[in-house]
């Protein structure tokens, strides 16, 4: 946890917040993909018109921008993934219609690849 977050709103244009992610629900969606999380918002006290309110008010619609660093790593397309679990196995395009079998360990599924953790998976004619 502890990833930053930026939020805007239109109903402060132009301001940035930034935060951290305090809380992931662990309860995924499935069908969406998705989770809740929880960021701890500094709400400040502002004058507008010589009345002192909050800038934010509740339910403010707002938008929410994660940042990760992603490390570079080797994926597959899903497609070309067969079976993944222990024994996964990938099919690797040889050229001309053509294709390797090969078996490699799984690591982080995405939305479109598979993260590969290890496998033959360079020709042995590649440079």
């Amino acid at each position: 946890m502890g990833q930053e977050v930026e939020i805007t709103t239109p109903a402060v244009p132009d301001k940035i917040y930034s935060t951290k992610i305090t809380f992931i629900d662990p309860n995924l969606n499935e069908p969406t993909r998705s989770a809740k999380v929880r960021v701890d918002l500094p709400n400040p006290i502002v004058e507008q018109d010589g009345r002192m309110r909050r800038e934010l008010y509740r339910r403010l619609y707002a938008e929410a921008a994660v940042k990760v660093d992603l490390p570079k790593v080797l994926a597959v397309p899903r497609s070309a993934v067969l079976s993944p679990g222990a024994q996964s196995v990938v099919y690797v395009d040889k050229g001309g219609g053509t294709y390797e079998q090969r078996r490699v360990r799984l690591g982080r599924p995405g939305d479109d690849s598979w993260e590969v953790l290890e496998g033959r998976w360079r020709r042995a004619n590649a440079s």
